[in-house]
């Protein structure tokens, strides 16, 4: 048997064996980079192997998965650190979206990875490696926003809702509505979304309500396939009923789309009354 076929063997055994692990899960990370003691990259990609050999003691059977579902395909799972790329650059397929903020101090990306294990337990405590900031490295790591999609986008933020307010409670309002019916294929299928709280600057408590905590807005992701029609969904359901009560969830909230999100026109007070 040819190198080559023993290789493809082995990948798919490994994919097999993933398919029984507990949970399949997109992470987000925060990395900072050290540029004192080297180049900025290889930092970077100790640091995440420092993170990554942290969560392998938490939870068991750990794989670093290709982001893309496609390169699943060409491409065999990472099982230890010892198996990581040298360069940053041939890490690409595991992860996505990498690219410095903050000046040169910051490195951002996302990844995924299959375990065993609570899913509850790896994200509940803050000690945990999924919530490294806490940790050493004063990084970050946390759920991916659409965990259904490989390329999530902000679709915009459900403003004035109350700290009462949450994203499960609104996610089981929305599914009803949360459905399309393909253009080609004419079948129905649940839009890709996700629905993260954040304590947000733009969103203060007003001069009357001191007394009470800050407003709590729920920022709305999906799929960027799935961002035109969730935008629209929202903006009917939100925006366009003036009766609360009809809204979902009976929330009295406004959906403020994200930048990329925006319809607006040369009428200003027109534009005003699309966001609020």
């Amino acid at each position: 048997m040819s190198s080559t076929s023993t290789s493809s063997t082995t990948r798919l055994q490994l994919y097999a064996v993933i398919k029984t692990h507990d949970h399949i899960f997109r992470i987000r990370l925060r990395l900072p980079i050290e540029t004192k003691s080297g180049l900025p990259n290889n930092t970077a990609l100790t640091t995440f192997q420092q993170w990554y050999s942290a969560f392998a003691g938490e939870v068991q059977g750990l794989f670093l998965l290709p982001w893309k579902d496609s390169d699943m395909a060409t491409v065999s799972p990472t099982t230890c650190v010892s198996d990581f790329p040298s360069q940053l650059m041939e890490f690409r397929v595991f992860a996505d979206k990498i690219h410095p903020r903050g000046g040169k101090t910051t490195l951002w990306l996302v990844i995924r990875v299959a375990f065993n294990g609570s899913l509850n337990e790896a994200l509940s405590t803050q000690e945990c490696a999924m919530s490294w900031y806490f940790g050493e490295i004063k990084g970050g790591a946390y759920p991916y926003e659409v965990q259904s999609s490989e390329d999530a986008v902000e679709v915009g933020v459900l403003a004035y809702t109350s700290n009462h307010s949450n994203q499960f409670h609104l996610e089981q309002s929305l599914q009803p509505l949360m459905k399309v019916r393909d253009p080609v294929t004419r079948t129905v299928r649940n839009l890709k979304i996700g629905i993260v709280p954040k304590m947000h600057k733009d969103f203060p408590k007003s001069d009357k309500n001191w007394d009470i905590p800050t407003e709590q807005p729920l920022i709305v992701f999906a799929d960027r396939a799935d961002s035109k029609a969730l935008r629209r969904i929202l903006y009917q359901a939100f925006n366009c009923e003036p009766d609360f009560m009809k809204c979902p969830g009976y929330l009295n909230s406004r959906l403020i789309p994200s930048k990329d999100f925006l319809s607006v026109g040369s009428d200003a007070a027109q534009n005003w009354d699309c966001l609020i």
